[in-house]
């Protein structure tokens, strides 16, 4: 649950599909049209993957893609932006606060069709926002954790021996992005010559990923080191997958 990582991946898409389509259940009985979607399933995540291949493979990073309007005809009829957000997310100012043992707070709508279908999966928005939000806040820690290991510091030296190899010079995979979007801010070509090129960057970037195995050794790293989290956060987070493990049980 910790890393996102092995069936936790797969487990915790087939929630998210069920919630979004309870939440569209809802939305579409309040008289509204709600495009929202769950994220695809990404099987790189099973081995410490960020992004799937399939997508990489699409759109690169990202950072080519055209503009979406965000217009309310994405949602079908024409309808009041307000009245569509109350619908989903209840009032504004009507919000419940999580803070962390880190001291990290999480706010999120108490009302709403969206927390209606929390509520329905998970039992309670406490629950849902303690499995949304702490596993992910100890992961971040993980990751810092991981990149500061001589194992992860020796394959990210491979990983860009590999890169440089197929004439990409960058320190790190996050440098790509980095670089790219700084870049980005005075490139004049147009956006699909832009994408091709980016795609061809982060195919490589995901082939030498794969060959010299960073993300599965960073992966590996986390892994050990979850195995020495306090206690208290042990203790948490074994809660939280039988509680978890209770939710999945619902959807079937």
């Amino acid at each position: 649950m910790i890393t996102g990582s092995g069936d936790y991946a797969d487990q915790r898409h087939r929630v998210d599909v069920a919630e979004v389509e309870l939440t569209r259940r809802c939305m579409r009985a309040a008289g509204f049209t709600w495009a929202g979607v769950a994220n695809p399933a990404n099987p790189e995540a099973k081995e410490g993957g960020g992004v799937s291949i399939d997508y990489l493979r699409r759109h690169g990073y990202g950072l080519s893609e055209e503009s979406a309007g965000a217009g309310p005809e994405r949602f079908g009829p024409v309808v009041d932006d307000t009245a569509l957000r109350r619908a989903l997310l209840g009032a504004e100012d009507d919000l419940v606060e999580l803070r962390s043992r880190a001291g990290v707070r999480y706010r999120y709508p108490r009302q709403g069709c969206a927390a209606r279908a929390s509520i329905a999966i998970y039992g309670d928005l406490d629950t849902w926002a303690r499995i949304s939000y702490l596993p992910q806040e100890l992961n971040l820690r993980l990751v810092a954790q991981s990149k500061t290991d001589p194992r992860y510091a020796a394959k990210l030296q491979e990983w860009r021996d590999c890169m440089a190899a197929k004439h990409f010079s960058y320190d790190s995979p996050n440098a790509i992005v980095a670089g790219l979007t700084e870049a980005y801010r005075t490139d004049r070509r147009p956006l699909a010559e832009r994408r091709a090129a980016e795609i061809t960057i982060a195919m490589q970037d995901v082939s030498c990923d794969k060959q010299v195995r960073l993300s599965a050794t960073g992966l590996a790293i986390r892994r050990e080191n979850a195995q020495h989290l306090d206690a208290a956060d042990r203790a948490e987070m074994a809660r939280l997958s039988t509680l978890f493990a209770t939710a999945e049980r619902k959807i079937g």
